[in-house]
């Protein structure tokens, strides 16, 4: 049996603890795919050593894919380098466009809402995005993670995915169902209640996507 690791990118080198700490329009400008800053490279070598290689056994990693924006790429190949000088294997990295960052418009998704803190700001982009409201729609992103996921069927390498928060969200609902889902399978309430990821953490699962395990 194989299992499938899905990540979240590691932190962001800026000044923020996390995107919890910034302020909304830098939060809209990487909603609306202007700014894509480099990866903390001090943040996830940290991470690594201390924490990831516990939780996940990165030696018996044989694959990665990554969304093709900076942050995630960054954090794909430098978990790569570390198995590579702890382990001495070669990974190889695939970008997948199909684990982009779902689009959204935080300035207008928020014109008429106050949003609480980092939940509630989460909250208004994922109704924005159930409604297809100054976001990308359902539908597409749906299309793009079948696409995907038909790449996972019978996955014969341990594999670890490098994605976005926002597109974890679904990525975990596709597992639920058994890596295939469609927009009209999803409700609000279960859109809401999925797991917000921080940095360099998930969930994974087998190959046949027979159960899902947070971490």
């Amino acid at each position: 049996m194989k299992n499938i690791f899905f990540i979240r990118h590691g932190k962001l080198d800026l000044p923020y603890k996390d995107h919890s700490q910034m302020p909304a329009n830098l939060l809209n400008d990487l909603g609306k795919k202007t700014l894509d800053p480099n990866l903390d490279f001090d943040y996830i070598s940290k991470d690594l050593s201390e924490d990831l290689s516990k939780i996940i056994q990165l030696e018996k990693i044989e694959k990665i894919y990554v969304s093709p924006f900076r942050r995630c790429q960054e954090t794909g190949r430098f978990i790569a380098e570390f198995i590579q000088k702890n382990y001495n294997q070669k990974i190889e990295i695939e970008v997948c466009e199909e684990l982009r960052e779902i689009y959204f418009e935080l300035e207008n998704i928020l014109a008429n809402k106050k949003s609480a803190g980092i939940f509630g700001l989460n909250s208004a982009v994922l109704e924005a995005i159930y409604n297809g409201e100054n976001a990308e729609s359902m539908v597409k992103i749906c299309e793009r993670l079948n696409s995907f996921f038909d790449f996972l069927f019978n996955c014969d390498t341990n594999t670890l995915v490098v994605s976005h928060d926002f597109l974890m969200r679904f990525i975990e609902l596709t597992i639920l169902n058994k890596g295939k889902i469609q927009a009209s399978d999803i409700s609000l309430i279960e859109l809401l209640n999925t797991k917000r990821n921080i940095y360099l953490r998930g969930f994974f699962t087998d190959n046949d996507f027979s159960d899902i395990q947070n971490f």
